[in-house]
């Protein structure tokens, strides 16, 4: 992984900022009905939909640490949709390694084995798949917002987010893994690959920590005499 630049909170209306950049990926998602009809049938209206995620949104940036909560934000997603995506695929994958294309074949298992207390509550296949693909269409859209918001927190606003996607990428595979794993399907990872992926996601984490770690004590004090 590249080396991080520091990063500081952003200090230029951030809170208004960041609610632009999120309602400019919000109207990028409604516009494309394949990231946006379940989740509107399902989950609320287009109105709800934004302000739910507005919502959000002001809670990340407004945190003490808001670069952190972000990138917190955005992995948390990422690690929920993976498994989902591969059952309610947006696009076909097939140039991330370790993804067959397959999984949306064996919904029903994957559902009955991996997400049997979604059925168990709603009683149904076809009410559990549209909950399911809601919430995977949700968190995409969350995904992309957190993303767009990574702007803030750089010099220059130069987003220097490409760790968002080789952990999309990694937690696909990875994901496919498990699913493949629950069902008894041959695994298209290799073992190795897993271990290797499991490595680098916990790289990118400590790296983002380092980033977006507060200042210690003694530093602050150092470049406070500094600049006296």
């Amino acid at each position: 992984m590249a080396s991080i630049r520091a990063a500081e909170r952003p200090t230029s209306e951030p809170v208004q900022k960041a609610l632009q950049l999120a309602t400019r990926e919000f109207d990028r998602w409604l516009r494309n009905d394949e990231r946006s009809a379940v989740a509107l049938r399902v989950l609320g209206t287009a109105a709800q939909q934004r302000e739910r995620l507005l919502a959000r949104v002001r809670a990340v940036i407004e945190h003490e640490r808001p670069a952190a909560a972000t990138c917190q934000w955005i992995s948390e997603n990422i690690g929920a949709w993976a498994p989902l995506e591969l059952l309610f695929p947006v696009c076909d994958h097939v140039n991330t390694p370790g993804i067959s294309g397959e999984l949306a074949l064996h919904r029903k298992t994957l559902v009955e084995r991996v997400y049997g207390h979604v059925l168990a509550d709603s009683g149904d296949f076809e009410i559990t798949y549209a909950l399911l693909h809601a919430d995977a269409q949700r968190m995409e859209l969350e995904i992309a917002a957190g993303r767009a918001l990574c702007a803030l927190f750089d010099d220059n606003e130069a987003n220097d987010s490409f760790w968002v996607e080789e952990m999309r990428a990694m937690q696909l595979a990875m994901a496919e893994y498990l699913h493949r794993h629950a069902i008894g399907l041959k695994p298209v990872l290799t073992d190795a690959q897993l271990t290797n992926y499991t490595g680098r996601i916990g790289r990118i984490h400590r790296s983002l920590r380092e980033r977006y770690a507060p200042m210690p004590l003694h530093v602050q004090r150092a470049l406070a005499a500094t600049s006296a």
